[in-house]
C-alpha cells in the first residue's frame, strides 16, 4: 500500500475538499471507501489491564473534612438562630465534618476498533446529586457510541450533557476535591442523544444534544414530554495554528468554549428554563489556567394571583494549577462565586442544603495533590468559605481526599 503524504499549501485545501464527498456519503448512510488517511481515522485505543474490547472501571473517592465555623446567632424574620456546623448536613452545600464518602463506581468499558463502536457503563453505589445530598440514581453512565472517524461521532444513552467544562468530569478526574459551585446550576446527567463533529485538525469541534428530562430526586414536574436541547461549540487555538502553519513554536494548549441548554417544562404557568455558559482552558509549559461562567434563567409568565418571580441564577470559577514535580506533586487554586437565585434566600440554623445551593457564596480553595501512582492520589485542601445570603457567615474547611481507579 502506497503510504499517504500531507502536501502543504494549496494543494492541501485540495485535497480537504475532495474528501468531503465521501464524508456526505458516509453521513447520509451510503457506503464509502474506506480512508487510510490517519487524519480521518480514529487512533486505536491503548490497553490498560485486560483487552480495549473490554476494560473494567472501578474508582473510589472518600474524604475527611474539619469545618471550622464558630458558634454565631443570626436573625432570620426577627427570629434568633444558632448557627454551628455541627448541625448541618454533610453536603457540599452544609457545613461537613467527619468521614464522608464521595463516590464508589464499578462498570467496564471498551472499544471494537475495525468497527469504531465504543461503550461505557458505570454504576454508583454512593450516589449523590451536585448539591451532595444523597440521590436514588445509581446509573451514572451507560452509552454506545460510532467514532470510526475523527471527523464524526455519536453517542447514545445515559450521559453527561455537552454543556460546559465541569459537568464533564467524573469525580476522580476533578482537579480539587470539589466541583466548582457553579456545577449545580447545571442539569444532571440525562437519558439522550449526542451528535459532534468536526476538521480532521481537531481544531474546531461542534456538539448537538437531546435529552430527555427525566423525573429526578425533588423534580416536582407533571409529565415526562419534554426535551433538553443543547449544544456546544469548542476551539482548539493551538490546533487552528498548527494546521495554518502559523503555531509559534511554544508548549501550550487554548481551548475556548462555549454552550448553551433549554427545555420547556409543562408546569403552571409554562416555564422555559435556559442556560448559557462559556470556558476556557490555557496550558502553557507546567502552569494551567481554566475559567467557567455559567447563566441560568428560569422565566414563566407570573400569573395574576401568584407572587412567585422567575429564578435566575449565575457562577463564576478561575483555577490555576501548577505542576512543582512532573508525575508526583501539583498545587491548584481556585476562586469561584455563584448565587443560584438573584432572589434573597432565607435561611434556618440548620443550614438547610438546598437553601444553601441557592444562596450566594465566594469561596476561596488552595491544595496539593500527591500523585501515589498511576491510579491513585491524595488531595489535600483549605476552603475559605464565605456565606452571603440569609444566615452571612465566613468559615474554613480542611479536607483530606483519597481516590483511586483502575
Amino acid at each position: 500500500m502506497t503510504r499517504v503524504t500531507h502536501p502543504s499549501g494549496p494543494a492541501a485545501l485540495m485535497r480537504v475538499l475532495a474528501l468531503l464527498p465521501g464524508l456526505g456519503l458516509l453521513l447520509f448512510g451510503t457506503p464509502a471507501a474506506a480512508s487510510t488517511d490517519p487524519l480521518l481515522l480514529t487512533p486505536p485505543p491503548s490497553v490498560r489491564l485486560f483487552d480495549a474490547r473490554f476494560e473494567p472501571v472501578g474508582a473510589t473517592r472518600f474524604s475527611i473534612v474539619h469545618t471550622l465555623a464558630k458558634v454565631q446567632y443570626a436573625k432570620v424574620d426577627g427570629a434568633e438562630h444558632r448557627v454551628d456546623s455541627a448541625d448541618a448536613p454533610r453536603t457540599l452545600f452544609g457545613h461537613r465534618r467527619g468521614f464522608v464518602l464521595d463516590s464508589v463506581q464499578l462498570g467496564a468499558e471498551g472499544r471494537f476498533h475495525d468497527l469504531g463502536l465504543y461503550y461505557s457503563s458505570r454504576v454508583e453505589l454512593f450516589p449523590r446529586a451536585k448539591t451532595g445530598q444523597g440521590s436514588s440514581d445509581y446509573l451514572n453512565e451507560a452509552l454506545l457510541g460510532w467514532n470510526r472517524y475523527t471527523v464524526f461521532n455519536i453517542q447514545l444513552g445515559q450521559m453527561a450533557l455537552p454543556f460546559g467544562r465541569a459537568a464533564q468530569l467524573q469525580p476522580t478526574q476533578r482537579p480539587m476535591s470539589f466541583s466548582p459551585t457553579l456545577d449545580a446550576l447545571v442539569p444532571e446527567r440525562q437519558l439522550g442523544l449526542v451528535i459532534d463533529g468536526g476538521d480532521p485538525w481537531g481544531a474546531v469541534r461542534l456538539y448537538a444534544g437531546a435529552h430527555h428530562a427525566l423525573l429526578r430526586d425533588g423534580d416536582a414536574l407533571d409529565d415526562f414530554d419534554r426535551l433538553v436541547v443543547t449544544g456546544r461549540l469548542e476551539l482548539r487555538i493551538d490546533r487552528l495554528l498548527r494546521a495554518l502553519r502559523a503555531h509559534p513554536g511554544l508548549d501550550f494548549q487554548l481551548t475556548l468554549g462555549g454552550s448553551v441548554a433549554w427545555v420547556s417544562r409543562h408546569l403552571s404557568p409554562e416555564t422555559e428554563h435556559r442556560w448559557v455558559g462559556a470556558d476556557l482552558q490555557l496550558r502553557l509549559w507546567r502552569f494551567t489556567v481554566g475559567a467557567e461562567f455559567v447563566i441560568k434563567d428560569f422565566y414563566f409568565e407570573p400569573l395574576p394571583t401568584d407572587s412567585s418571580r422567575p429564578q435566575r441564577g449565575w457562577g463564576w470559577h478561575t483555577d490555576l494549577s501548577v505542576v512543582l514535580v512532573p508525575t508526583w506533586l501539583d498545587l491548584s487554586v481556585r476562586v469561584e462565586e455563584s448565587d443560584g437565585d438573584e432572589e434573597v434566600r432565607g435561611a434556618t440554623g440548620a443550614l438547610d442544603t438546598m437553601e444553601g445551593a441557592l444562596q450566594r457564596k465566594r469561596w476561596f480553595t488552595a491544595g496539593l495533590t500527591l500523585h501515589l501512582a498511576d491510579h491513585g492520589a491524595v488531595l489535600v485542601h483549605y476552603i475559605h468559605r464565605q456565606e452571603l445570603e440569609g444566615l452571612e457567615l465566613h468559615n474554613d474547611v480542611f479536607l483530606v481526599t483519597f481516590q483511586g481507579e483502575l
